[in-house]
């Protein structure tokens, strides 16, 4: 029997090449389900979607992050932090609402800890950069220029 969900990254950055809002869904004795341009779907639960920004593919199915062919390996932390960026590409997070919302409680040195996981997310994704520093505001994830 084939696994569909190993096909999800692939089938992912295809759609997106092709220009097309994908959703992709991997639920376990199910067919592969890929709905492009606003198609109809079933309801995924949200740790089975597929976000995708540039050439960066976030399988929260399988917790795998691919950078074009390749696979990253990320923490739980990077993962969860990652996650929380490609939900709403182009959407400027300060440091201290990435701080809630990845270790889900205030923290009093949540600044320069957000600051090294996303250097971290840096060095593993490579370039072009596709996480980017708004001066004073925050970090953005978006496509490169």
């Amino acid at each position: 029997m084939v696994d569909f969900r190993r096909m999800i990254p692939v089938l992912a950055v295809i759609a997106f090449l092709l220009g097309s809002a994908v959703t992709a869904s991997a639920q376990p004795n199910a067919p592969f389900q890929c709905f492009a341009n606003g198609g109809v779907s079933t309801p995924a639960r949200s740790e089975d979607i597929t976000a995708l920004v540039g050439d960066l593919v976030l399988n929260l199915a399988d917790r795998a992050l691919y950078r074009g062919p390749r696979r990253v390996e990320l923490s739980a932390r990077e993962l969860t932090l990652l996650r929380v960026l490609m939900r709403e590409p182009g959407r400027i997070f300060s440091r201290t609402e990435l701080c809630e919302r990845v270790w889900e409680r205030e923290h009093e040195y949540g600044v320069k800890l957000v600051e090294a996981f996303i250097s971290r997310l840096r060095k593993k994704i490579d370039s072009p950069p596709l996480i980017h520093t708004v001066r004073y505001l925050g970090y953005t994830i978006r496509e490169p220029e």
